[in-house]
């Protein structure tokens, strides 16, 4: 009679690549006293970092990551002071392109022109992350069966199935290089220098942890 066990085994693979996307994030901000005005002021704001974009030779159209426009109050949390002041918006584009540090250099210089004086945050990145996440998968599953066949030998166990799988995934991009707040340093929009940046590389971890059903 043939006696049913179990083998545990955890497996971990890591797949580095270096990075092909460069991702903006571009931060505007606008005040005004009335709401109109308010949102008047960021459409135009998003209508010249778009041309910027354009000009520059960037496809990729830019994205809305956030977008609010809100009362601003004069000492806000004093009732006897209290004094509405007007509205403040934010808005937040994203843009992804092909990485390219010549590019980058000139749409953060086109950017440092606009009126609206956004901050912006670069990003790098890989695009295909479904891909990097697929082969780290398959490399800890790899890992994980040759580990489990190993001890199945020396135990003189037989594998005959596998009873479950879990696996979890994490990323560690690239971190932004450079940040750049326009309205903050009055230099940087008539004499920008892109600074040399070497982009780190990104990488996607995957954990699996099977069980394998053997007999003796």
């Amino acid at each position: 009679m043939n006696y049913i066990t179990e083998i545990a085994i955890d497996g971990k693979a890591t797949v580095v690549a270096k990075p092909d996307t460069i991702s903006l994030l571009i931060r505007m901000s606008a005040k005004a006293p009335s709401y109109t005005d308010t949102v008047q002021k960021l459409n135009e704001g998003a209508r010249e970092v778009s041309g910027a974009l354009t000009e520059c030779k960037v496809l990729g159209r830019p994205q809305t990551r956030e977008y609010s426009v809100d009362e601003d109050w004069q000492h806000q949390y004093d009732d006897t002071k209290r004094k509405f002041i007007g509205y403040v918006g934010v808005q937040q584009l994203v843009v992804d392109f092909a990485i390219d540090m010549n590019v980058l250099g000139n749409v953060l210089q086109g950017l440092g022109a606009t009126d609206i004086k956004p901050s912006v945050s670069t990003y790098f990145k890989v695009k295909d992350q479904a891909t990097m996440f697929a082969q780290a998968r398959k490399n800890a599953m790899t890992a994980a069966t040759l580990t489990a066949n190993d001890m199945a030998v020396q135990m003189r166990l037989k594998i005959v199935g596998v009873k479950s799988m879990q696996y979890n995934m994490s990323s560690d991009g690239s971190p932004h290089s450079l940040h750049l707040a326009y309205e903050s340093d009055s230099l940087a929009k008539a004499s920008f220098s892109m600074p040399e940046i070497v982009p780190e590389e990104v990488s996607n971890t995957v954990n699996v942890s099977i069980v394998w059903l053997a007999v003796v």
